[in-house]
């Protein structure tokens, strides 16, 4: 949304190198504004990247936004933007830009859906409706084509983002989505999605949303254009096994014109673990939605929540579920309430992870203590991820959209990123500080609380 007189350049800290790259970036360019935006385990590198801009670019503002920083500004004091932008930021950050070349620091008070550090804290302006997705204009991918090749997702090589609503009509207690939002939810027009896909020259795109397969009225049209335009794009989604099993026609007609695979929330194979979570569908919508996907030759991405209150037979009647159901494809995160949702509130007394220690706020690392000593519960899970996703031997008999031939480079690539996340699980004990290892072998000793968190998951 900025006007055409700006220069912008991004910098990917992943691909292009650390603290040096970085300081290289800024000292050529020389920018007038340095914004980043981040997740909870992405505060501290924030806080270097802003460390840096003062070094080398001291004039230029610094801006802070997105997911994290619009529900837990508190966490930003100490990394010390000058603005903190909230909510949808695509025309917040074009007016902010626009003030401070226009006027510079004089011209930055009162912009709608900004907040002002103060040295101590932010001090918030009027916030910002939310746009129509349909006003917002599409992202300039050229800005990241030196990239391209190298943005993947498991075998969908190369791959870009493209996010098509806000908000979610679900309230899952773990989610930020519909929080950030207030609870409202907007979705762009299928012509306007249809118009994304047909202007990115990625192979396959990977749709955000919280949850892409709603409203069959819309997918229906959606449908049409991309046959009526002869759009061959792959892309993949989140969608609810409610949903797929209840519209098994529909997830056809997405498979022919290029949906192949879904990201599914079925977070348990446990009758009382899907109650509790308010998942309001069960075991059988499960069965029927892989049934259906594996029909409509869409594969499963399957997403489970590993509980804190598991024992090794919990762990086996896991890979048990998985064999049955012929998975392949496997996400296991240990349940982890972040800072700003729902069931924060219930958990926030048995974490053991200091607030402060960003970096394992990553959905990957336990954050509650369990019935097992904290060593054996990530040996557990890396033996999943062994005999399921990682058990090559599999393969054969399993009939996988996504999966290249046998004999495709991607493969030993893929394995060797996998072994590299085993190994990172396998020495996670050791990120711990002394105070949280002592918090968690605290916990193991008392029984873990459950209350009705509300709504969990998708």
């Amino acid at each position: 949304a900025l006007p055409p007189q700006f220069d912008v350049r991004v910098f990917d800290g992943i691909l292009e190198g650390g603290d040096r790259a970085l300081r290289r970036c800024l000292t050529d360019f020389q920018p007038d504004v340095v914004a980043v935006t981040c997740y909870i385990n992405g505060v501290d590198e924030v806080g270097r990247i802003f460390a840096a801009a003062r070094t080398v670019a001291p004039r230029a503002l610094r801006v802070v936004g997105g997911v994290h920083a619009t529900l837990n500004s508190e966490d930003f004091v100490k990394v010390g933007p000058d603005v903190l932008v909230a909510g949808e930021g695509t025309f917040t950050f074009r007016d902010l830009c626009v003030a401070w070349r226009d006027a510079g620091p004089s011209g930055l008070g009162g912009i709608p859906g900004t907040a002002l550090f103060n040295g101590a804290g932010f001090d918030f302006a009027a916030p910002r409706p939310w746009p129509s997705p349909d006003d917002v204009p599409m992202a300039r991918r050229e800005l990241v084509r030196r990239h391209w090749p190298q943005y993947y997702y498991i075998y969908h090589r190369p791959c870009f983002m493209l996010k098509t609503a806000f908000g979610c009509p679900y309230t899952c207690g773990f989610c930020y989505c519909w929080k950030i939002t207030g609870g409202a939810y907007q979705y762009a027009s299928p012509e306007r999605v249809v118009d994304e896909l047909a202007s990115m020259w990625a192979r396959d795109a990977y749709i955000v949303d919280d949850d892409f397969l709603l409203h069959p009225e819309r997918l229906e049209r959606f449908c049409e254009l991309m046959e009526q335009r002869r759009v061959k794009k792959g892309f993949f989604c989140y969608g609810r096994a409610d949903f797929i099993s209840n519209y098994p026609d529909l997830i056809t007609r997405l498979s022919r014109v290029g949906m192949k695979a879904v990201v599914v929330g079925v977070e348990s194979f446990s009758r009382r673990e899907l109650t509790y979570y308010h998942k309001q569908s069960h075991e059988e919508h499960n069965a029927r939605c892989f049934d259906t996907l594996r029909r409509a030759d869409v594969d499963v991405y399957a997403s489970f929540i590993l509980s804190p209150d598991w024992g090794l037979e919990d762990f086996r009647e896991m890979q048990q579920y998985i064999y049955r159901h012929r998975l392949y494809y496997v996400i296991l995160q240990p349940l982890m309430p972040l800072p700003g949702t729902d069931i924060w509130q219930e958990w926030k007394d048995q974490v053991i992870i200091d607030r402060d220690h960003h970096s394992l706020w990553d959905i990957s690392h336990l954050c509650l203590p369990s019935r097992l000593p904290m060593e054996v519960y990530y040996r557990e899970m890396i033996k999943l991820y062994l005999r399921t996703t990682l058990d090559l031997r599999r393969l054969p008999g399993l009939k996988l959209r996504t999966l290249p031939p046998l004999w495709s480079p991607q493969i030993p690539r893929n394995v060797w990123g996998a072994a590299k996340i085993l190994w990172q699980l396998a020495h996670a004990p050791a990120r711990y500080r002394p105070g949280e290892v002592a918090r968690y072998r605290a916990g193991m000793a008392r029984p873990i609380a459950k209350s009705e968190p509300g709504a969990p998951s998708c």
